[in-house]
C-alpha cells in the first residue's frame, strides 16, 4: 500500500482446480469493496501476464482498465512475455466517489492511513 496515495497493488494465485468457477471474479470484487469501502482507496492495481488472457478477461469484469503494456518483462518457462498493468479506480465504480473527470476529492482515507507519514 501506498498510504499517501490511497493506493495499493493487488495479486492472486488460485490453485488449478479453482479456476473456471468464478472464485477468482468473486474475491477481486471483495477486495475492491473492501479496499474503497472501507479502507478508502482510490486506486487499486495490478499486472497480469500475457499467457493468461482468462485472467486479464476477469480482472476487466471487476472494472479494472489496462494502463500499460511492458514488453518481455517476465521470463517464464524459457519464454519472455509481456506484462500488463491494469488499475481499478473508486471514481470508476458504479457509486464511486469523485465520478467524472477525477479531479474531485475522495470522501477520505481509513483513519489508519490518516496516521502514516508523508
Amino acid at each position: 500500500m501506498d498510504p499517501p496515495n490511497a493506493n495499493g497493488s493487488f495479486r492472486i494465485a488460485l490453485v488449478p482446480d479453482a479456476t473456471g468457477r468464478g472464485i477468482g471474479s468473486e474475491a477481486t470484487g471483495l477486495l475492491l469493496d473492501h479496499a474503497f469501502d472501507r479502507v478508502g482507496l482510490h486506486r487499486v492495481q495490478l499486472e497480469v501476464f500475457d499467457y493468461n488472457p482468462r485472467a486479464r478477461r476477469a480482472y476487466e469484469k471487476c472494472g479494472f482498465e489496462v494502463e500499460g503494456r511492458m514488453r518481455e518483462a517476465l521470463f517464464w518457462e524459457g519464454a519472455w512475455h509481456d506484462v500488463f498493468v491494469m488499475a481499478a479506480l473508486r471514481s470508476r465504480r458504479p457509486g464511486g466517489a469523485g465520478r467524472g473527470n477525477g479531479a474531485e476529492t475522495p470522501a477520505g482515507p481509513h483513519p489508519s492511513l490518516s496516521d502514516s507519514p508523508r
